[in-house]
Formats: C-alpha cells, sequence, structure tokens
C-alpha cells in the first residue's frame, strides 16, 4: 500500500455509487463493489472476526496473551493485501472502498486505517427520502427485504417509508460527521457532484493526491464490477443507459414529486423546522382535526416507527389526537440538534425518541421502571443520547433550566409536576403536555395548575379550539412558553 486507502462515506441513496464509479473510472484507482465482509455488518465479517479474537475467552488476545494492536495489524494486512491484489489486477496502483454501511463502524474503519482519507458525500435529507422509500422499476426485486425495511442500527429495523428515511438520513448524517471529527475528511454535497463534476472532482482528486483524469467524467466508457445485488450498481447501469451517465435529474426531485402536505410534515425531519416559534395555545381532542389529511398521515408514519422499536402508539380515539396535535403544535417548529428535551410521565411514547432521532438530548421521568431493559436496548442500538430517571411526580433530580423542550402527559399537570417542569425549563422553552379530562371541573383544575402558573405568564384563562370527542372522556393539549 503506497498510498493511503480511500474511503467514501454517505447515507445510503446519497451518491455513493455514483461517486466510487467516478473514482474507478480514474487510471489509478480501483473502487470495487461494496464490502458487506469488511464490517461488522454480519457475524461472518473480518470486524466480527477481530471482536471475536479479541474479546472472545476463545479467542487470540485471552488465550495466546496477544494484544488488539497485533489482531488490527493482521486484520489490515489482510483487507490491504485483497484490495491491493483486486486494484493490480486492474492495472491499477491504490483502492477505494464504498459501503454506506460502513459508516455505523466508523472507529473501526480508523482503527484499521488512521491514515485512510474520507469522503463524505451528502445528499438533501428529503430526495434521499424519496429515493430510499419508492423503488424504481429498475431496481425492484433486487431486494425484496430493503424495499419494505429500513435499518437504523444493527437489529433495529422500521417500514420502509419516507418518513422513516428521512429521519434516518440525519440521524445517520450526525453520527458520520461525529465519527469523522478530527479526521482526514473532504465533505461534498451530491447537488455539487451532478449539476458541477468537474470542479468537484478536481476538488476530489486533489485530496486523495491524484491528478485530475477527464476518465472519471464519463464512467460510462470504462467497464466497472456492478453485481447483480447492489442496489447503487443498477441506478448506475440504468443511467448508463438512459442518460449516458452523470445527469442532474435527481438533483431536487422531492420538491417536484412530493405532494405539499408530504413536504411540509418530513421538512422538520429533514432539518427545516416548521415556521416560527409556537405562541401559547391550548385545544381540546375533536373529530374533525384527529381525521385531517395532515393528522392521519403524521400518526401512520409515526406508527410505522414505534411499532417495529416497541413504542405504543395510542390506540383510543382521544389519544389518536394528542400526539400530532404536540407534534404540529409545538414540537415540530424546534431546532433539535444539541437541544435537550425532559418528559414527565410518557411512559413508553414515541415523541421522545423521535426528538432523539433528530438530535437532542432527551431524559425520561417515569414512575413506572417496566420499560427501562426495553430502553436501555434502543438508546444502546440507535447510539442516541436518552437518559432516565424512575420517579414519582416532583420528585425528579434535574438541575434548574436544562431543558428547552418539557412534554408529558396526564401526571405533568399535577402541581408538583407542574413545579418541576418550570424548574427544570430554560427561559424561553416549552412546555408541551396532554391529559385525559372526564369533566368541566378537570378542566377547571388544569387551567389553574398549568395555564396560570406564574412561569407561563398567562393572566387569563386559555380560549380553548376545538371541542370533545362525544363518546367518553377527552384530551386536552396545551403548548406554554416559560417567561
Amino acid at each position: 500500500m503506497t498510498k493511503p486507502p480511500i474511503f467514501i462515506i454517505g447515507v445510503p441513496r446519497s451518491g455513493t455509487t455514483l461517486l466510487r464509479t467516478m473514482l474507478d473510472s480514474h487510471p489509478n484507482i480501483a473502487a470495487g463493489p461494496e464490502t458487506p465482509w469488511l464490517c461488522a455488518h454480519q457475524p461472518r465479517s473480518i470486524g466480527a472476526l477481530v471482536e471475536y479474537l479479541c474479546s472472545d475467552k476463545h479467542g487470540f488476545v485471552p488465550s495466546y496473551g496477544g494484544s488488539r494492536a497485533e489482531v488490527i495489524a493482521a486484520a489490515r494486512a489482510f483487507v490491504d493485501s485483497l484490495l491491493t491484489g483486486y486494484a493490480t489486477r486492474r492495472g491499477k496502483r491504490r483502492w477505494a472502498e464504498k459501503t454506506p454501511e460502513n459508516l455505523l463502524h466508523l472507529p473501526f474503519l480508523i482503527e484499521l486505517f488512521p491514515d485512510a482519507r474520507f469522503i463524505h458525500l451528502s445528499r438533501e435529507g428529503l430526495d434521499v427520502g424519496l429515493s430510499t422509500s419508492i423503488t424504481a422499476p429498475h431496481r425492484k426485486g433486487i431486494s425484496a427485504h430493503l424495499e419494505r425495511r429500513l435499518k437504523l442500527a444493527p437489529g433495529l429495523e422500521v417500514d420502509n417509508s419516507v418518513f422513516n428515511a428521512v429521519l434516518r438520513q440525519g440521524h445517520w448524517e450526525r453520527k458520520i460527521s461525529a465519527g469523522l471529527s478530527g479526521r482526514a475528511v473532504l465533505r461534498i454535497a451530491y447537488e455539487d457532484l451532478v449539476h458541477s463534476p468537474e470542479r468537484t472532482m478536481r476538488g476530489v482528486l486533489g485530496f486523495v493526491g491524484e491528478p485530475f483524469d477527464e476518465a472519471v467524467l464519463n464512467y460510462t466508457r470504462v467497464a466497472h464490477d456492478q453485481p447483480a445485488w447492489e442496489w447503487g450498481s443498477a441506478d448506475v447501469a440504468h443511467l448508463a443507459k438512459t442518460a449516458g451517465g452523470i445527469t442532474a435529474d435527481r438533483a431536487g426531485r422531492a420538491e417536484r414529486e412530493l405532494a405539499s402536505l408530504d413536504q411540509e410534515i418530513l421538512a422538520p425531519l429533514a432539518g427545516h423546522p416548521a415556521g416560527l416559534y409556537p405562541t401559547p395555545a391550548g385545544a381540546l381532542a375533536n373529530s374533525t382535526e384527529r381525521n385531517s389529511e395532515r393528522f392521519q398521515r403524521f400518526t401512520g408514519w409515526l406508527a410505522g416507527l414505534a411499532t417495529p422499536l416497541g413504542l405504543r402508539m395510542p390506540t383510543g380515539e382521544s389519544d389518536a389526537w394528542e400526539l400530532p396535535w404536540i407534534w404540529f403544535g409545538a414540537l415540530a417548529s424546534q431546532r433539535w440538534p444539541g437541544s435537550r428535551l425532559v418528559d414527565f410521565g410518557s411512559g413508553n411514547s414515541p415523541l421522545p425518541w423521535l426528538a432523539a432521532l433528530l438530535g437532542a438530548h432527551v431524559t425520561l421521568v417515569n414512575s413506572d421502571a417496566q420499560w427501562l431493559p426495553h430502553w436501555h436496548k434502543l438508546r444502546n442500538g440507535l447510539g442516541v443520547q436518552v437518559d432516565w430517571q424512575t420517579a414519582e411526580p416532583g420528585k425528579a433530580t434535574l438541575a434548574d433550566a436544562v431543558a428547552d423542550v418539557v412534554t408529558g402527559s396526564a401526571r405533568s399537570w399535577r402541581p408538583m409536576a407542574v413545579e418541576e417542569a418550570a424548574k427544570v425549563l430554560k427561559r424561553g422553552g416549552l412546555f408541551a403536555a396532554s391529559a385525559t379530562i372526564g369533566s368541566p371541573a378537570d378542566l377547571r383544575g388544569l387551567e389553574d395548575s398549568v395555564w396560570l402558573h406564574p412561569s407561563f405568564g398567562q393572566r387569563e384563562r386559555p380560549a380553548w379550539t376545538g371541542s370533545p370527542l362525544a363518546a367518553g372522556p377527552s384530551v386536552a393539549a396545551a403548548v406554554l412558553r416559560k417567561v
């Protein structure tokens, strides 16, 4: 290995196969098919073997008194011998590698090749979501499983919907940025690659230390290995036939193809919060809003995330109104990366986990410990910032003014819990909560304990919007801002 290896890192459907094919067209660089055998995507991989040799009692390190450094050195030599041999057979002198799911194993890649050059390719989130969730005809049948399911993390899959795909794109992009912090990395945009391919590729080749060659702009003139099991290879081969190679036709496709309602719902997931921060508002559950296309679409998509992850979706008529109202009324307007959310008493609700996947640090406060084993699994698997306390309302141990947002269910309206919510909220922070109401007295009590609490600066009782559902208890929800 005379020059450091090149790793293309990017979320699936962000153009990584196009970039690897363009690099593979360079006379000095061999960029072959994906390597699911390299990182620990599965038990039969070099990454999994390294961990076995280092950690299992039957492995090399415990049994032979060896070191992890020895194992890594051997693995490095093995991988490099395979990929350098591939490059040599093709008359080239160095190799590049592209496997999107390697982004989940960046620490291993960096440990294996600390001198590697990383190219981080990103694409507009809504375009990634659309390309992921809609299987083009030339890709149908390549993987029936991937057409239906979407991996968020090893062992954690959800429905393959545009909602989940956009959510994953942002979550995985943050993983890439964190994982490559401090490394030799070049960040480029898919949109620049297809709109200005020569300028972009001159930058790429300069970064990896190779001279520019016109061949990278004409990948259709070079033979490439494009296995039938790769979705990306099917795309690149299809575009070679239909568009003659590089095309910008797919840039901005979501704006052209997604319905305006879908764009409105998905925009906050793609890092575009929905308008201004909300003003104080209170509402009662009502069937008109619950049955609206906006609420139904959001609830259906959220269920496709929550149910496979073992989170609880509401089942009653009034409960089904609660989550979308709080989302659209408050949470969709929040810039989540770097924010802190504290949730009181919502149990196994998906909303705090949605905020965590959007980049928030979430603290769950609940008096019931039944979900803790499951939360451990989700937090560790997804790699999100979620912690928790088992405590009765008003008895959590939280510092003052740490939360940008406080959410909660019925218990959040009790006087002790309201005091606690007000204490942990920063000035200007949002309090968004809901509760079941069974009588006018219940509603009056909520107004007294929450709406008129001095921390929220309201001098008059709320003008509740909507009307309760006719049968049985209803739900009241409110959004307030700490003054």
